[in-house]
């Protein structure tokens, strides 16, 4: 299993639906949203709720790594 994959299985297909959008043009997700009628207000919190979930998401990556890192120090010295 690729990482992208462990990661859409663990957000419940979210990555899939995020890649998907950002692989159309704007004009295209325009088109799609209108026809859902989503307002801009959902929209703005949709948005959100996504740089908050992707700034924890970073931070946590950061800190993953350097736990690994240190451990790893450990192991081998």
């Amino acid at each position: 299993m690729t990482p992208f994959e462990r990661a859409d299985e663990a957000t419940n297909g979210f990555l899939s639906e995020v890649k998907e959008m950002l692989s159309k043009p704007l004009a295209e997700n325009i088109k799609e949203f209108e026809q859902r009628n989503t307002t801009p207000l959902q929209l703005y919190e949709a948005a959100d709720t996504m740089r908050l979930i992707f700034t924890y998401a970073y931070q946590a990556n950061h800190r993953l790594t350097a736990i690994a890192n240190s451990l790893r120090i450990e192991d081998v010295g």
